[in-house]
């Protein structure tokens, strides 16, 4: 999980990552879930960029990725 973390670090200093975090749940709750926003060029790099992802590679969390366009934003 340490992996996991310094890596959307990583990638939020390089512009990639808009966001990250996960619901406030018990980690045994089965609705907990975590969400990552980032830019990607198509949805094969976001596939790519997430299988990516250390906790995935490692069969810890699993994916899902959908399009996503930002609106409105807080974070600039």
């Amino acid at each position: 999980m340490g992996e996991h973390f310094q890596r959307l670090i990583k990638m939020k200093e390089a512009g990639i990552v808009v966001l990250a975090g996960r619901t406030e749940l018990a980690l045994n709750d089965a609705n907990m879930m975590g969400l990552v926003i980032f830019y990607a060029k198509d949805e094969k790099k976001a596939l790519q960029f997430m299988m990516d992802d250390p906790a995935v590679k490692n069969k810890i969390m699993q994916t899902k990725v959908y399009p996503y366009g930002i609106a409105l934003s807080k974070c600039q």
